[in-house]
């Protein structure tokens, strides 16, 4: 049998997106808008902002899984880069300068996570500038 998108909707109720959580519209447009800002901030001194990348600050990161992929992240005084280059934050790769700031924006369905999970033991450990 050959159900239309409207049918198979009717039948299941309202469609959710399965994990991995897919960020809303309004998560991306206010991580773009905020992104935006400090892009700005960047541009007035010598800072580096990462969005939606990895940060590795353990070497042996495989094994325990121990890294983030926060929202957003700043660095001051980074090592000479081409920001272009630069896909993940890799802490001992870049003279061990770790972010002086980590945003995470919270949705419903990650803020327990964000606030009580993974991300906030391993972002309790990190070194604070």
């Amino acid at each position: 049998m050959v159900s239309t998108t409207p049918a198979l909707t009717r039948r299941l109720g309202r469609l959710e997106s399965i994990e991995p959580q897919m960020e809303s519209l309004q998560h991306a447009d206010q991580l773009s808008l905020l992104y935006e800002c400090l892009k700005q901030w960047q541009a007035e001194r010598n800072a580096f902002v990462g969005r939606n990348m990895t940060l590795l600050f353990d070497p042996e990161q495989l094994r325990n899984r121990n890294f983030l992929g926060p929202d957003l992240f700043a660095v001051l005084d980074p090592l000479p880069a081409d920001p272009s280059d630069r896909s993940t934050w890799v802490v001992w790769e870049e003279g061990d300068r770790y972010p002086d700031a980590i945003i995470e924006l919270l949705s419903e369905s990650t803020s327990d996570n964000d606030r009580q999970g993974k991300k906030k033991d391993l972002s309790k450990h990190l070194p604070h500038p």
